[in-house]
């Protein structure tokens, strides 16, 4: 199972609580409920849960297995085209559509963002990109004693690769990087 499948599904026995951390973790509004050995059952959006929250005196604590929707929107891999997945983005204004192999496994998952957003060509520049990497980072407090700001992590990268991976997606491929505090750290 692919890391971004894995961050966006959630089994039917968890909590609300579990599946709203998961939702801020992951940064996406709907999660894919699935059985044990990934099988979809369902979907869960943040809608869902608060609709479910304001009108059924729920709690946090409580299980997704009965607020989750059951009929879920998905795509077969045996009839994927994308003007059938285009159709379904604009008909039914959903995140994302589960991609299903012929047992109901859950073997993709595709973002409106991703999909619309991967028909644009990014356009090369050759304007450089400066990265001012050099400050003590005193804002931050005790954590750049031992590790300079542009280290930091975030998610599973530091904060400057999160930086440079950004401007990439504009285009950009020249970099300066200005660096003074703890310089061999960052080097």
């Amino acid at each position: 199972m692919n890391k971004l499948i894995k961050d966006i599904t959630i089994t039917s026995d968890k909590s609300l609580s579990d599946a709203l951390k998961k939702m801020a973790l992951s940064n996406c509004k709907t999660l894919i409920v699935v059985s044990k050995n990934n099988k979809i059952l369902g979907t869960l959006s943040d809608g869902d849960i608060r609709r479910n929250l304001i009108n059924n005196n729920s709690n946090l604590q409580s299980k997704i297995n009965n607020i989750y929707n059951k009929k879920p929107i998905f795509i077969s891999n045996d009839n994927y085209n994308e003007k059938l997945l285009e159709k379904i983005f604009f008909e039914n204004r959903i995140d994302l559509v589960p991609v299903i192999d012929n047992k109901k496994n859950l073997v993709d998952i595709i973002n409106v963002y991703d999909f619309f957003n991967k028909s644009k060509k990014i356009k090369k520049t050759k304007i450089p990109v400066l990265i001012m990497a050099g400050g003590m980072g005193l804002r931050m407090g005790d954590i750049t004693n031992h590790i300079p700001k542009p280290l930091i992590p975030i998610k599973d990268k530091t904060m400057i690769n999160n930086i440079i991976d950004n401007f990439v997606k504009s285009g950009h491929s020249k970099y300066y990087i200005t660096i003074n505090y703890k310089s061999a750290l960052i080097k």
